[in-house]
């Protein structure tokens, strides 16, 4: 239950992050700049109409929902986990597109990284999770714990 509290925690930073990044907070790390940029292309910078880019978030999410389920089923916590963590991410990057029409981004390291959010860190990390509890070798989820 602990988690569950952590990753709801995780999901008000997040919002909490974009709010001042909106509401034009600006800081500079010697590594991090934490600036606005409305976020109006889908992942990898590809353009898109924000119709589009809804539509494609909606299926995402839905398609993580079944993700969460089987991983539940199967009583694989790491992948249930990373699930549940890609999909606090995309709710949150779906509520930006919903609600401004762009996705809320505000770290920025340099040219040679995109810009992101923490949703987008919650994204890469449940995919990194889910990938993790992957064998190659069978070509099955392995258990990586009991729920």
């Amino acid at each position: 239950m602990v988690v569950f509290y952590c990753l709801w925690l995780l999901l008000l930073i997040d919002r909490w992050l974009k709010w001042l990044a909106l509401n034009g907070t600006t800081h500079s790390l010697p590594w991090l700049y934490f600036i606005l940029f409305k976020n109006n292309a889908l992942v990898f910078s590809w353009p898109a109409p924000n119709w589009v880019a809804i539509v494609l978030m909606i299926i995402a999410v839905l398609v993580v929902l079944v993700l969460m389920q089987r991983m539940w089923r199967r009583r694989n916590v790491v992948a249930f986990y990373g699930s549940v963590l890609m999909l606090i991410g995309a709710l949150s990057n779906l509520y930006d597109r919903l609600a401004y029409g762009f996705v809320i981004d505000w770290g920025f390291v340099g040219r040679w990284w995109p810009v992101f959010n923490l949703a987008d860190i919650m994204i890469a990390v449940g995919l990194a999770l889910i990938l993790f509890s992957f064998s190659p070798r069978t070509g099955r989820f392995k258990p990586a714990g009991t729920l």
